[in-house]
């Protein structure tokens, strides 16, 4: 937690100065701080807090609440990093609160719940990087949290239960982006998914789902990923969906310098035979990857 200026009366082991320290990277959350270190913080201290990271149990996790409406209150919170380890308990809960923190420029959620939109909310005005993992989002929300004029850097890991439309607001800005979403092996039209994120210079995609393309093989988009300089594919190459998918990704990424394809699991000497079979059998011309470094 980074205090933007000096505390009347700094609590033992809080960090707080007239030179803001370094936020906390999100490996080095506060498991081990009790919630009421930072209740006493809060206390003691009456400025604005800048920078927020905290890693959530059960026990902390009912004063969230609380920090979240203090800092509200207060203002110009710039990044606020939550993550949970409340295992079958559940995911956590944030106060509506969050939707006043119009000066957030980082959001970083682990396994915690998002409440309903408030009336008129249009998304976070000067957001430019947001990590949602496990996240559950209001009902047709998601346009309004996934938007955003400045949104550099997007990052978002579900699960198929989380069942969404995943439905992104504008974008204009952003350049980078992480999808592993199962849901959308099951529901989304993955072409017009890809299609919202078509903007980007560097691409991390999941398809190594089993059900991953089945009925719809992907062999050609109608659109480029004329900005795309960098991909990275999680993948396998058991079948022919996801070899073929694989490539169509490639050949829509004219730019592309840098490649780098990780294979999900074990393949046996059979299923690579037949996976090389494939590759060697797919078309492949000579500009195919010509800019690769």
């Amino acid at each position: 937690m980074t205090p933007s200026a000096p505390p009347r009366s700094p609590a033992p082991g809080a960090a707080a100065g007239s030179r803001s320290p370094p936020s906390p990277s999100p490996s080095s959350t506060a498991q081990a701080r009790p919630p009421e270190v930072v209740d006493s913080v809060l206390i003691r201290y009456a400025g604005r807090i800048s920078r927020f990271s905290f890693h959530l149990d059960a026990r902390s996790a009912r004063h969230i609440d609380d920090w979240l409406l203090a800092f509200s209150r207060r203002g110009g919170v710039e990044s606020i990093c939550l993550r949970s380890s409340l295992g079958s308990s559940g995911y956590f809960s944030l106060h509506s609160c969050i939707f006043s923190c119009v000066h957030l420029e980082f959001l970083e959620l682990h396994n915690g719940k998002i409440p309903p939109l408030p009336e008129g909310f249009m998304g976070f005005p000067v957001l430019k990087e947001l990590k949602l993992v496990r996240v559950t989002l209001p009902t047709n929300g998601e346009a309004c949290v996934i938007a955003g004029p400045n949104l550099h850097s997007l990052e978002i890991i579900s699960l198929y239960e989380d069942d969404y439309d995943w439905e992104f607001g504008e974008l204009p800005c952003l350049k980078d982006a992480t999808i592993n979403l199962e849901s959308y092996a099951y529901e989304l039209d993955f072409e017009e998914f890809l299609a919202r994120v078509a903007q980007v210079r560097k691409l991390t995609i999941y398809t190594c789902y089993k059900p991953f393309f089945v009925g719809n093989l992907l062999d050609t988009l109608e659109y480029t990923f004329v900005n795309l300089r960098s991909l990275f594919l999680y993948t396998h190459f058991r079948e022919t969906h996801s070899i073929l998918s694989t490539l169509c990704l490639i050949r829509s990424a004219p730019n592309l310098e840098e490649l780098e394809i990780e294979i999900e699991g074990n393949q046996n000497q059979q299923q690579g035979i037949e996976a090389n079979a494939e590759f060697q059998n797919t078309e492949w011309t000579n500009d195919l990857c010509a800019n690769l470094q």
